[in-house]
């Protein structure tokens, strides 16, 4: 049972090693590609676990879309956590 879960932790380590764990940058539109499809987030799609990858504390920072909204999102992550993420991002193919 113990190497299941070491092999677990080393996946889930080594799947987002490419991610530096720093502020979030996605530089997307003013718009906002906000709800996540396999074409504008392959290595997460259909993932539920954001966090992961995503460490929470960077999450929602650095405003790059310009959204007056960013405030309350970052409110919410703080908040609600994992479960917030559906409400901008959509269901992320679940």
């Amino acid at each position: 049972m113990k190497i299941w879960v070491g092999l677990y932790v080393v996946m889930v380590f080594f799947s987002c090693g490419k991610n530096k764990r720093q502020f979030e940058e996605h530089h997307l539109p003013a718009s906002g590609a906000l709800i996540l499809n396999e074409k504008n987030h392959p290595h997460g799609y259909a993932e539920a676990q954001c966090f992961y990858c995503h460490v929470k504390a960077n999450i929602h920072r650095d405003n790059t879309t310009g959204s007056p909204l960013i405030e309350t999102a970052r409110e919410l992550t703080e908040q609600q956590g994992i479960l917030s993420c559906s409400t901008c991002h959509g269901a992320n193919g679940l």
